[in-house]
């Protein structure tokens, strides 16, 4: 299998203040993939952002909610705005804290399965229409065995 080279990427990565979306951004950046970093937390942001500078990186750092549809879209605006394209998109935010199903109401079931499938619709439908206009583009989501088999206190994810 070929090795994907990174260096003079585009890659956005959506969830990118902590956890696993902080780590790639980190890993990607080292590789001189120029990085646009997605979440709600400016502060964790600009952290990131100046990390990945001290160490030769670059890193556009974007505060926005990725539950807003319209959000999403000016995202990809400007992201195509500042670089012309856009290569790759991680789809990182999201999650799944334990949540007992007999205390939960509708709502909040509803809410929570929202938070993991809007995100991903919200980014990849901008995402895909421009990098169709570009002939070609990657998306990755992380996902698990969770998906295949119960977990308990995982019922509605």
């Amino acid at each position: 299998m070929t090795k994907m080279k990174f260096s003079g990427k585009i890659i956005l990565i959506v969830g990118a203040s902590s956890g696993m979306g902080r780590v790639l951004a980190l890993r990607l950046a080292e590789e001189r993939a120029k990085i646009i970093a997605i979440a709600r937390r400016q502060p964790l942001l600009d952290s990131l952002a100046q990390e990945i500078s001290a160490n030769g990186g670059e890193c556009f750092p974007i505060a926005a909610d990725a539950m807003d549809e319209s959000a999403a879209n000016d995202v990809v605006e400007a992201v195509v705005g500042r670089y012309g394209r856009l290569d790759v998109i991680y789809l990182n935010a999201g999650g799944a804290p334990p949540l007992d199903m007999r205390l939960m109401t509708a709502g909040g079931v509803c809410s929570y399965l929202r938070s993991n499938y809007d995100v991903v619709v919200n980014f990849l439908v901008p995402t895909l229409k421009q990098m169709v206009k570009q002939g070609g583009g990657h998306a990755g989501h992380p996902n698990s065995l969770a998906g295949f088999l119960g977990v308990p206190l995982h019922g509605p994810s």
